[in-house]
């Protein structure tokens, strides 16, 4: 059979045909697309090789795809090819498909080039090529490149429309210097599914992409070790299953995708060593929900530059809110607020530690200021945890006063009552001159009696004044109880401050947002 031949007519293919320069296999070709019935060349399977029951022409094969040309009757079913060796390059730009587009399990001796073909259905199931180039192309149905078909080169269907599902189950697609498959700002109305044992050695570049059906890598192996193994920043899904993946060597890029549903497994996270989640948009769950699964993944997100970026958290968290799940929310927004806060602190030190001595001191006070918060309040999201440590000063302090009391280290606060000699004479032969002074029947049994809780209520809580601290105060010289509690008072007076003011501004927070 000639390569230097151009079938493009029916006279063409005539004149080749006397000139003996028609294959057995493109005659059978040709018969079938007459009847509309499928033409399975040799055993059905993949050739090796050309051969003469086996090779068919790429120009007649174009040829019969759209539909051939008045002087032959060809069906409406289109071609329906298996088993063939293709002989040249397919080109099938700017071509208008007449029928089912169907080549599979097949093999193409150099690439093939659809630049803005329009076609019913494309089915390549099974066949190896060196290439496809479909850019912007349309496609009414499907299509399928599934089976065990394999590219060794770039498999490019970007800016293409797709009223089917793309199908690339169980496939080989290999271009290690570049996009393995290249399906930017492509427009899928069903499914895409890679999965089943698909296999990428290069980029898989989906960045743009509108899939109205759900993304699936489930049993899929991604390797591009340089770069992204998947790039679907800024696509759009209906949902993205990223469950039971097999391999993934190089980055994941989410961002700025949107995706109605996200199906997940710790596993197939666990086996990206970088993700980038910075816009990353989606509305519910369907996998595991426990913080420490989602705080891991998370741990793995960086943005663009490399940096820490908070939006991934809030997304998380705002889903986990609107699944119900509020504990869980809480547990992120807080490691969301740890993580903010420690990239201020490394920028303060980066950008100022050499031109300013006073940064690390700021770094060092925005340091505790934020431990603090968490510890207190939760930064916020946790506001009682602020009642918990009130709960532990009034604790602390009323063991401290009771002791201090009970041991004769109290004493009444008030100059007059000290300056009687009915004290005097309790404080120079008593052992606990407060308590024998105030019990009844003595010189203070009117004056405001010790509580050791409502004491250490007065100390504690600033909000509230009981009368007690107004009333009684530790001595310093009579016990060493009472030295302690006498600063015991100071400290925890401040700290009793600092968790109420927290605690008071997280719950008030709280209030305004939710």
């Amino acid at each position: 059979m000639s390569t230097t031949r151009n079938i493009r007519t029916w006279a063409d293919y005539q004149k080749a045909l006397k000139a003996k320069g028609v294959s057995q296999a493109e005659k059978d070709l040709v018969e079938h697309c007459q009847t509309g019935t499928a033409c399975v060349l040799g055993n059905g399977k993949c050739p090796e090789g050309p051969s003469e029951a086996r090779t068919i022409g790429a120009d007649l094969l174009r040829y019969l795809i759209v539909g051939g040309c008045d002087g032959c009757e060809l069906h409406d079913w289109g071609v329906q090819l298996e088993g063939a060796y293709v002989n040249g390059k397919l080109d099938l730009s700017f071509a208008k498909a007449v029928g089912l587009t169907r080549i599979t399990n097949s093999r193409f001796e150099g690439p093939i080039t659809a630049l803005q073909a329009k076609l019913e259905f494309l089915n390549l199931s099974g066949s190896a090529c060196t290439g496809l180039d479909a850019q912007g192309a349309e496609v009414k149905g499907g299509v399928f490149l599934r089976g065990g078909f394999s590219a060794k080169g770039e498999v490019s269907l970007a800016g293409a429309v797709i009223g089917g599902s793309l199908e690339c189950d169980g496939s080989t697609f290999e271009n290690e210097e570049g996009k393995a498959i290249n399906a930017q700002g492509v427009v899928v109305k069903g499914d895409v599914f890679l999965r089943g044992g698909f296999s990428a050695k290069g980029e898989v570049s989906l960045a743009g992409a509108v899939i109205g059906g759900s993304l699936s890598c489930s049993a899929g192996t991604f390797e591009n070790e340089e770069g992204k193994a998947i790039n679907a920043q800024k696509a759009v899904l209906g949902a993205l299953f990223w469950r039971g993946v097999t391999k993934v060597d190089g980055s994941l890029s989410l961002a700025g995708a949107k995706a109605g549903h996200l199906v997940d497994d710790a596993e197939s996270w666990g086996k990206v060593s970088r993700v980038y989640l910075d816009g990353f948009e989606y509305k519910s769950i369907h996998g595991p929900l426990d913080e420490q699964m989602r705080l891991a993944w998370l741990g793995t997100a960086v943005a663009y530059d490399d940096s820490f970026s908070p939006q991934p958290y809030e997304q998380l968290a705002w889903v986990l809110k609107r699944m119900g799940h509020d504990e869980q929310r809480r547990a992120i927004l807080v490691e969301k607020e740890r993580l903010t806060r420690r990239a201020v602190r490394q920028r303060i030190m980066e950008k100022f530690s050499s031109t300013n001595p006073l940064a690390a001191l700021h770094a060092g006070w925005l340091g505790f200021w934020g431990y603090l918060q968490w510890l207190v309040v939760g930064y916020g999201h946790r506001p009682f945890k602020s009642v918990a440590w009130l709960a532990v000063l009034f604790f602390v302090g009323t063991v401290v006063f009771h002791m201090a009391y009970e041991k004769g280290d109290f004493a009444p606060n008030s100059a007059v009552i000290l300056s009687t000699q009915e004290w005097k004479d309790e404080a120079a032969t008593a052992g606990n001159p407060a308590k024998t002074w105030s019990a009844k029947g003595a010189a203070g049994a009117d004056y405001e009696s010790f509580n050791r809780y409502a004491y250490a209520a007065d100390i504690v809580v600033p909000i509230i004044s009981l009368g007690q601290e107004e009333a009684w105060a530790p001595s310093t010289t009579r016990g060493p109880w009472g030295w302690h509690a006498w600063w015991a008072r100071w400290v925890l007076k401040v700290m009793g401050w600092i968790v109420t003011a927290l605690g008071a501004a997280a719950i008030t927070g709280i209030i305004r947002r939710e």
